[in-house]
């Protein structure tokens, strides 16, 4: 049986204070929870591991290409939607919530350099064993 996102990467011993884990595991672990709990819908959830967890590990991309592949795949089309509703005065609410939205989509920015493949987080936080 393959162990949970939450346990250590080292032994299972019961005196260990401290578990290692990914940042990749962590963001499948919440990202199921998220499809479960109807914060996310599956598609949305299983497309988003897909990506952050078999296609953009494989690119090996360094935080400048990674960047640039951002900006022309995600930035660049929501701002020019934008523009376009702007221009023929087309406000429809679902293009204020995507402008809402859209400062949130550049959070995987941020966390790249945590996705790799050695990066791991130390946490003296233990799962509850129901969750196993």
């Amino acid at each position: 049986s393959s162990s949970p996102p939450w346990s250590s990467s080292s032994s299972s011993s019961s005196s260990s204070s401290s578990h290692a884990f990914r940042w990749v595991e962590y963001a499948i672990a919440v990202t199921h929870l998220g499809a479960v709990r109807g914060k996310v819908s599956r598609t949305a959830a299983y497309l988003g591991v897909l990506v952050t967890v078999k296609i953009l590990p494989r690119l090996n991309l360094s935080p400048e290409t990674f960047s640039v592949l951002h900006r022309l795949v995600v930035q660049y089309p929501i701002q020019t939607i934008g523009c376009l509703c702007d221009m023929v005065g087309y406000a429809p609410s679902w293009l204020r919530d995507l402008r809402k939205l859209a400062p949130f989509l550049d959070l995987p920015l941020l966390f790249l350099p945590f996705t790799t493949r050695t990066f791991r987080f130390e946490s003296e936080l233990r799962a509850p064993k129901e969750l196993d």
